[in-house]
């Protein structure tokens, strides 16, 4: 959560009504004590009411960010599971650490992990090799992909075009 949110500007101004309360207090009991007593009660009623509602609002926005925040991370991650799109990461050896479902499944292996990313295609030594060439079409098994290239993350996205480049 950010530091803004933890802030907690809100209580600012309820500190400055507390200043303002206080100061009213005193004046009001110049003037008669049962008064001050009555608005002291009254004020401090409104005051601790004002600040529980504030710390329970905090509490309930806090407990909503978290469940956004949970809520977001799962839907990225069954995007990046489910979605019919090729991803690979590799090590510095260019052997496959992790693969996607879709990519295991369309080259029809039980698991890519530990598999060299050559022994699927020659053709990545080519993208892995340039420094100008962020991405190539690649020709696996049957089917032709667009491959993008993130060196630095050591990542592949493989979008599988056979049908527009049969068309």
């Amino acid at each position: 959560m950010s530091a803004f949110f933890r802030q907690r500007k809100l209580r600012y101004p309820l500190l400055a009504l507390l200043l303002l309360g206080v100061a009213a207090i005193i004046f009001i009991a110049l003037w008669s004590e049962w008064a001050a007593g009555i608005f002291t009660l009254l004020f401090g009623l409104a005051f601790t009411a004002a600040w529980v509602t504030e710390k329970r609002v905090y509490e309930e926005t806090e407990k909503h960010i978290e469940t956004l925040s949970y809520r977001m991370k799962k839907v990225g991650e069954e995007a990046l599971l489910e979605m019919p799109i090729g991803i690979l990461l590799v090590n510095e050896n260019f052997d496959i650490e992790w693969a996607n479902p879709y990519m295991t499944s369309t080259l029809e292996y039980d698991t890519l992990i530990g598999e060299s990313l050559y022994s699927l295609s020659d053709e990545f030594h080519t993208l892995v090799k340039s420094d100008e060439i962020s991405d190539m079409t690649i020709t696996l098994g049957n089917r032709k992909y667009r491959v993008y290239y993130r060196a630095d993350d050591r990542l592949f996205y493989l979008f599988d075009i056979t049908e527009q480049v049969e068309i």
